[in-house]
C-alpha cells in the first residue's frame, strides 16, 4: 500500500524546491536524515533527526519526526531513548497511532525485544477516540490517526476513512456512544489509499462495502517503500475496495445523498465526500484547515481547479469542512483557500504562456503577495 514518507502536510512541504543556500530548517534536516538512513548511516540519521526535532514546531509534522527520531535511536542501540520518542509521537495526538509501524519496522527489532516495549503496546489498549457533532447525522472522530467522518442513523454507519490498525476497537466504541444499537459499519469511503486513512479497512472491510478511486485501489494492491529498509506490504484482500469511481457517485444513506467526488490532487486517487443534507464536506488530505491558507492541486492543476470550482459552487459558506489531520472549519475558509491557490496558479500559468522567465515570475508573484514556495511549485509543475 502506498503511503507518505511523512505526514501528509510534510509531503506537501518537501515537494517544493529547496535552494542550495537555504538556511538550516527542520525540513532540510529531515531530508538529510532521510538520505543518511538510505545510506545506512545510523549516526548521521540520529544527528539530523535531533536537529530536525529542535527546529520543528508544526503539529502536523511532529509525529512523523518523533517516529523517525525513535527509529534513529533504535538503530543506534538506544532503547530507552527510542521508547521515549515513540511515546512522544503518540502524545503529539494528531497522528500518534503511526507508532504502530514500530510493531513491524525492522529498525525496532531490539526495542521490541525489550520488556519495556509492552508500555507502547498498551497505549493502543487505552486509546479513546474523540467524537464531535459536525452536522445532521455526521460526526467527526479524531484519534485513529486521521480524522474520520461517520454518518450514524437508521441505515447504520458510513465512515469516511478508517485510520491506522489497532484503532478499530476504540473507533467502534466511540461510534457506539452515539447509537443505542450495536453499530453496523455498512460503508467505508477511502479518501485515498494512504496507510493512515485505509489500513484499518482490514478490520472493518469484511462486513462493509468499501468505496474508493481506482488509483487508490491500485495503490492498495502494491507494496510501498515507506522508509529505508521498511516496505509496507500490499493491503489484504478484505481491505481492498469493492466499488470504484473516477468521477462521482451518490449513496443514499441516513436520509440524505452522500456524494463521493473524484478530485485527484494529494494523490492520483483522491476523492472528497459531501454529505448534502448534513452540510458536511470531508476533504481528506486535499486541505488542512487553519494549517494552510492554500490548497495543494497536485500534478494536474487544470482539472483539479475545475472540479473544485464545481464542487464549491454547491457548498454553502456555513457548511462544515473536515480535513484529514486538522480541525474542522467553515466552508468559507476552504473557499478562501481555493481562491488564494487558484490566483497563484493563474499567475504562473499566464506568465509562462507569455514567455516570462522564472525569475520574473517569482518577482512579480511575490510583489502580488504570493508566497515564493507556491510560485516555484507551479513553475516546476506546469509545462513550459
Amino acid at each position: 500500500m502506498r503511503t507518505t514518507i511523512a505526514a501528509a502536510f510534510l509531503a506537501l512541504a518537501v515537494s517544493f524546491p529547496m535552494p542550495a543556500d537555504e538556511p538550516k530548517t527542520s525540513r532540510s534536516e529531515f531530508q538529510k536524515a532521510r538520505a543518511a538512513a538510505e545510506a545506512n548511516d545510523a549516526a548521521a540519521y540520529l544527528t539530523h533527526m535531533q536537529a530536525a526535532m529542535e527546529l520543528e514546531h508544526d503539529p502536523m509534522n511532529r509525529p512523523v519526526y518523533q517516529y523517525n527520531l525513535a527509529r534513529a535511536h533504535a538503530l543506534n542501540g538506544q532503547v530507552a531513548e527510542s521508547l521515549t520518542a515513540l511515546e512522544a509521537a503518540w502524545n503529539e495526538r494528531i497522528e500518534g497511532p503511526m507508532i504502530v509501524y514500530a510493531d513491524v519496522d525492522p529498525a525496532f527489532a531490539t526495542v521490541r525485544a525489550d520488556a519495556r516495549y509492552a508500555r507502547i503496546r498498551a497505549l493502543f489498549d487505552a486509546l479513546r477516540i474523540d467524537v464531535a457533532h459536525a452536522g445532521g447525522s455526521v460526526y467527526e472522530l479524531t484519534g485513529a490517526g486521521c480524522t474520520i467522518a461517520a454518518s450514524i442513523g437508521s441505515d447504520g454507519v458510513l465512515v469516511v476513512d478508517s485510520g491506522y490498525p489497532r484503532t478499530t476497537k476504540s473507533l467502534v466504541a466511540a461510534i457506539k456512544e452515539k447509537t443505542k444499537e450495536n453499530p453496523r459499519i455498512r460503508f467505508i469511503v477511502n479518501t485515498h489509499g494512504h496507510f493512515d486513512h485505509a489500513a484499518a479497512n482490514r478490520d472493518l472491510g469484511p462486513t462493509a462495502t468499501i468505496v474508493a478511486h481506482p488509483a487508490a485501489a491500485e495503490a492498495m494492491h502494491r507494496e510501498s517503500d515507506f522508509l529505508p529498509g521498511f516496505p509496507l506490504p500490499a493491503s489484504p484482500e478484505a481491505a481492498q475496495p469493492d466499488v470504484l469511481t473516477d468521477t462521482s457517485l451518490s449513496i443514499p444513506f441516513n436520509g440524505e445523498q452522500v456524494h463521493v467526488i473524484a478530485v485527484p490532487a494529494h494523490t492520483e486517487g483522491d476523492v472528497v465526500v459531501w454529505f448534502e443534507k448534513s452540510r458536511v464536506l470531508h476533504m481528506g488530505d486535499n486541505y488542512f484547515g487553519e494549517a494552510t491558507t492554500r490548497l495543494y492541486p497536485g500534478k494536474n492543476p487544470e482539472p483539479y481547479y475545475a472540479a473544485m470550482e464545481r464542487l464549491l459552487a454547491t457548498v454553502p459558506d456555513d457548511a462544515i469542512v473536515i480535513s484529514g489531520h486538522a480541525s474542522r472549519v467553515p466552508a468559507a475558509k476552504l473557499k478562501a483557500a481555493f481562491q488564494a491557490s487558484h490566483a497563484i496558479f493563474t499567475h504562473v500559468r499566464d506568465a509562462l504562456a507569455a514567455g516570462k522567465s522564472d525569475e520574473i515570475i517569482v518577482r512579480d508573484g511575490e510583489a502580488a503577495g504570493h508566497p515564493r514556495p507556491w510560485i516555484e511549485h507551479f513553475i516546476e509543475t506546469l509545462p513550459k
